[in-house]
């Protein structure tokens, strides 16, 4: 108990009493522990978690660099949303916190996020867009610049079966593939010309 005491120049005393609480900010939890290895073209999310600290009253999770993704914490566990763009070393840490400050940062825990699906480029390669990606509805391949190449698109899930297959594409500007009834992940979709391929990752939600 804080006591404070004031007087006047007359003598007069006021008094005011403070109740003060001391104790000791969390120690550093333990390294979080889960998925070490990520490839994005696969896998969206996944979890992390670390061990309960004494006197930690929330936590707070630290993704490195940003541009991986996002961590979202739920007291000692966490999911990270993987940016599908980012490739690298991603670097998680986490930290114990109460009324009078944050701890140590937990040791860190490296994690090596690749990508597995490659685009062939070739300088000649015909130019397609495709859009909205991420979708949900429908998928738009436009096909208006792909010159005099006559071109096959196809739509396949991770586990290599084909859900959709344009047949030969002769004097089309652009394909609409409806996909609201696939269930949400990742679709490889290829435009292939006979002797080029060209392959993007989609991802429907």
């Amino acid at each position: 108990t804080l006591t404070l005491s004031l007087w006047d120049d007359e003598g007069s005393m006021v008094t005011d009493e403070m109740q003060l609480g001391f104790g000791d900010v969390p120690s550093a939890p333990a390294q979080p522990e889960g998925m070490a290895y990520v490839d994005v073209a696969t896998v969206e999310t996944s979890d992390y978690t670390t061990s309960l600290v004494e006197n930690a009253e929330d936590y707070t999770w630290i993704i490195e660099p940003s541009a991986a993704g996002v961590i979202i914490g739920n007291e000692n566990t966490a999911t990270v949303s993987w940016n599908a763009e980012f490739t690298g070393v991603a670097y998680i840490s986490v930290a114990g916190g109460n009324s009078c400050g944050t701890g140590e940062v937990s040791a860190v825990l490296e994690v090596q996020v690749v990508n597995s699906i490659v685009g062939l480029t070739e300088p000649d390669e015909p130019a397609v867009s495709i859009f909205p990606n991420p979708a949900s509805e429908i998928i738009h391949v436009n096909l208006s610049s792909a010159g005099s190449y006559i071109p096959v698109v196809r739509l396949v899930n991770m586990m290599g079966i084909e859900l959709f297959n344009s047949g030969v594409v002769n004097n089309v500007s652009e394909l609409v593939i409806p996909v609201s009834g696939y269930s949400p992940g990742v679709y490889l979709l290829s435009v292939n010309t006979g002797d080029r391929q060209l392959t993007r990752k989609i991802i429907i939600k």
